[in-house]
């Protein structure tokens, strides 16, 4: 795998898992994701919509 660095940030391709532990931590914050929208270009079609990008609250002011 190969990795980007950035100073103190080291950035890598999303892996499998990383996708449970990024979805537990959204729902740690009361969150909820759009996993089937309604409306816009994917309504209807059970595809997941990003609806904003953020950065988790433990990672602030780190660069990212």
């Amino acid at each position: 795998m190969d990795y980007i660095i950035y100073g103190d940030l080291k950035i890598r391709d999303m892996e499998k898992e990383d996708a449970k532990i990024i979805y537990n931590t959204y729902l740690s914050y009361n969150w909820h994701p759009v996993l089937e929208p309604e409306e816009g270009p994917y309504g209807g079609q059970k595809i997941p919509e990003i609806v904003d990008l953020c950065v988790f609250f433990d990672k602030h002011n780190l660069g990212i």
